[in-house]
């Protein structure tokens, strides 16, 4: 880990920011501070029926998969949260949200930290924090992101992108037409 990401941990204790592992019963409270992150960041979410769902399915034993919602509270009140799913030793972080308020008390390092050490507990090999821009750029609007997470150390792993395979060129000029107008609206009007 980077000195500055210990020292964010520590401070986080420091300001008595507490991480417990949540119930599905908090996920309402949950989504509102995501909506709070998606209007400060300039992001797009999914509706809450969508996070409820992928609350739903890993209740199926058949899966063996494990959700887990947490939440950092400050001063009695939640201020930050992650979702992390554990699943045949590993973990991955999938989303985070904070509210403008508390943020300087550090809570998504302690939430991380939090994860990370119920990842070791529980026997998982790897942490995966799901996820970062290309390189670190400072010129990169989401180079915070890539500080933060690169901040625990690790590995960074570089996947290939995707690349559609055309079976009907017909039907793709129409699916290209709209994902065009799709990242338009999404890039240029929503996050303006």
């Amino acid at each position: 880990m980077k000195s500055k990401t210990r020292y964010n941990i520590k401070l986080a204790e420091k300001k008595e920011v507490l991480v417990k592992n949540c119930a599905i019963e908090l996920l309402d409270e949950w989504y509102d501070m995501y909506q709070e992150t998606a209007l400060r960041d300039k992001i797009v979410l999914h509706p809450l029926e969508y996070y409820r769902r992928v609350f739903e399915l890993s209740q199926n034993k058949e899966y063996k998969v494990d959700i887990r919602l947490y939440m950092a509270e400050a001063e009695g009140k939640n201020i930050a949260g992650i979702v992390t799913c554990f699943y045949n030793r590993k973990a991955t972080y999938l989303y985070g949200a904070s509210r403008n308020i508390g943020r300087e008390k550090m809570p998504a390092y302690a939430l991380q930290w939090k994860a990370i050490c119920d990842a070791i507990d529980e026997g998982c090999l790897e942490y995966d924090m799901f996820g970062i821009p290309p390189d670190d750029d400072p010129s990169h609007p989401m180079h915070g992101l890539y500080r933060f997470k690169t901040g625990f150390g690790g590995e960074v792993v570089r996947r290939p992108g995707c690349y559609d395979f055309v079976l009907n060129k017909f039907a793709y000029k129409f699916y290209s037409i709209a994902e065009s107008a799709r990242t338009y609206y999404f890039k240029k009007i929503m996050k303006k």
